[in-house]
């Protein structure tokens, strides 16, 4: 049987275990009271003594860093200074190192370029003086053969008056005895015939005479100047382009040197022609559009229908997209190709007039189509789509010419180098490295004598 709790006795119990219960912690509280406020007493000493302890160690060490920071900066001032000396002087060494060496550098580009002027000047005044030598030359030797003109035309026609005065002298003294013959033989008609041939010879005088003196005073006069006559004359015009205004990679010496040595083996024409005249244009920019334009108009003015031209050219080519075939002179700028180019057809001013044209230069047979016609004899160093042949002596071409030339291509040693021998001889050496060397004859012409 289960016993019933009592709830007044329980609740007295609770109030007396919690009065327990407040007791015991007011005593605690009561214990614990002065141990924390000796707790913190102690503590607040403990924090005290420890500041006093560290201040005057803080305050060391703030000394000690300051004493290290003012030691590090003593100890690298002088070392900077240093340093900075040391930069300073170093910059200064520099300077004085360089400074020689940058005089040195202006002295000697001061002193190239004055050389380059003072090589450059007397080649300048060389070549004026050259070439007013030349001109001075030129206007002499037309005076002299003015002169030499005025003076043969003076004596032909002197001689040609003494000659007729001298026909009309015997002619009169002929007359003179025919009619005294014909008076003697004709007595009694002496008178009537006397009268007449007095009339006649009269007549003949004032009128026949004169006439005839004129005519063959007109005769002597043509005769002198060449009209009847069959003389030839050869005009020998030799061009090389050794240097380039706009293209210096393009120089090439050689072909001055070869223009030279054409000129100067084709003066063993002297002989087979009645003048030979010579025309060399290879100089340093002379060789230019202008002057070769210039140099054809005049031979081609002078030129006879019996003269011949023979125009060597020795110079770099190209055969324009048109077809047509450009020679690059001294002045030809690749950006204008077409217009600054020397077209081919332009060396031949006079196609009635035997022409002679020898080209070494790359695809010259592209100028057989500009330049071949019944009178042009053409020979060219390559096709119209290779560049020329050369080797260790230089030009396969122009060796070939000078060699023949030289007789190698006289074929019948007869002591003379025709056209046709050279012709022949030149395609015999050539044809091996070049594949087409154009030709177009015309009748032969004897070119140059071999050594004596």
């Amino acid at each position: 049987m289960q016993k019933k709790i009592n709830m007044r006795d329980l609740n007295e119990k609770i109030n007396i275990f919690s009065d327990s219960i407040g007791k015991k912690i007011q005593q605690t509280g009561e214990y614990l009271a002065p141990k924390m406020e000796e707790l913190k007493e102690k503590t607040k000493t403990k924090i005290q003594q420890t500041s006093e302890y560290l201040a005057p160690k803080a305050e060391e060490l703030k000394e000690k860093t300051k004493t290290k920071i003012q030691q590090t900066s003593e100890y690298l001032a002088p070392k900077a200074e240093e340093l900075k000396e040391k930069t300073k002087t170093k910059i200064q060494q520099t300077s004085e190192y360089l400074a020689p060496k940058m005089e040195e550098l202006k002295e000697k580009a001061k002193t190239k370029i004055q050389q380059t002027s003072e090589y450059l000047v007397p080649k300048a005044a060389e070549l004026k003086e050259k070439a007013k030598a030349k001109i001075q030359q030129t206007s002499e030797n037309l005076a002299q053969k003015t002169d030499e003109l005025k003076e043969n035309t003076k004596a032909k026609i002197q001689q040609t008056s003494e000659n007729l005065a001298q026909k009309t002298d015997e002619l009169k003294e002929k007359t003179k005895t025919k009619v005294q013959q014909t008076g003697e033989y004709l007595a009694p008609k002496a008178e009537e015939l006397k009268e007449k041939a007095k009339v006649t010879a009269n007549k003949f005088t004032k009128h026949i005479i004169p006439i005839v003196c004129l005519l063959l005073l007109l005769f002597c006069i043509l005769l002198f100047l060449g009209v009847f006559s069959n003389s030839k004359d050869l005009y020998v015009i030799s061009i090389g382009v050794p240097t380039y205004k706009n293209h210096y990679e393009m120089d090439a010496e050689q072909n001055q040197y070869d223009a030279e040595k054409i000129s100067k083996i084709l003066k063993r024409a002297e002989g087979l022609f009645s003048n030979v005249y010579y025309g060399t244009i290879a100089e340093h920019g002379l060789a230019n559009n202008s002057n070769v334009e210039k140099i054809m108009n005049k031979v081609y003015k002078k030129a006879g229908k019996n003269d011949v031209v023979l125009i060597y050219v020795s110079s770099h080519g190209k055969k324009y997209k048109n077809g047509e075939y450009l020679l690059l002179f001294y002045d030809f700028n690749e950006a204008e190709i077409y217009k600054t180019g020397f077209k081919a057809k332009n060396l031949i001013k006079k196609s009635k007039i035997k022409t002679i044209v020898w080209i070494d230069a790359c695809e010259s047979g592209a100028a057989a189509k500009d330049l071949i016609n019944n009178n042009v004899d053409l020979l060219v160093s390559s096709g119209e789509n290779e560049c020329s042949y050369s080797d260790r002596r230089g030009s396969a071409f122009t060796n070939a010419l000078l060699d023949g030339l030289d007789c190698e291509a006289d074929d019948d040693r007869n002591g003379i180098v025709s056209l046709q021998e050279i012709t022949r001889y030149v395609v015999r050496e050539v044809r091996g490295q070049n594949a087409l060397n154009p030709i177009k004859k015309f009748s032969d012409v004897d070119l140059v004598k071999c050594r004596d």
